[in-house]
């Protein structure tokens, strides 16, 4: 096993008066904090109060779009899709301290340690899968030395990807 952390990232979207990001924030921080995860956890959200109250260690909350209030009728889903891949780009600078990077929504939960998944293995991208054996876009994990070449690839699918269509570019 790698003796660096990992490094684990999430986007926390809220609409005006909504609390369920928020909600399902705490939830994922928890479950990461209390099976011992191994690195840190960062946390970018659009509403003004963290997470939590008292400071947690190893968790880092950014604000991000802190003037910009997502209205009713806007896709959630749509926007989330360009700030992520925002995110994961800011990443790349940190990514020679950790040995994984892992990407993923805010409805993850840790059941129990990670550490084990992320032994003596090749690969160099880990998915999930749903129950209908499609890859699941809100959770990937990449090595750290393999993410700028990442990086590139779903930079380059963004920007070739007709609008309108679905924009999976690890499938």
């Amino acid at each position: 096993m790698n003796d660096k952390p990992m490094l684990f990232a999430s986007l926390l979207l809220d609409r005006p008066g909504s609390r369920t990001a928020r909600q399902l924030g705490k939830v994922l921080v928890s479950s990461l904090l209390r099976s011992l995860f191994n690195g840190e956890i960062v946390i970018w959200r659009n509403f003004p109060e963290p997470l939590y109250i008292v400071e947690r260690k190893g968790l880092h909350e950014l604000d991000f779009l802190p003037n910009c209030s997502l209205r009713d009728e806007d896709d959630l889903t749509e926007i989330a899709k360009k700030y992520r891949l925002e995110m994961a780009i800011s990443l790349i600078r940190h990514t020679s301290r950790y040995s994984w990077i892992i990407l993923a929504d805010e409805d993850v939960i840790a059941l129990r340690n990670w550490d084990h998944l992320f032994a003596n293995i090749e690969e160099d991208i880990l998915v999930s899968r749903r129950a209908d054996r499609e890859l699941d876009p809100g959770f990937f994990a990449v090595r750290a030395e393999v993410y700028g070449r990442f990086l590139e690839k779903w930079q380059s699918f963004e920007e070739d990807s007709a609008p309108g269509t679905p924009k999976n570019f690890w499938l």
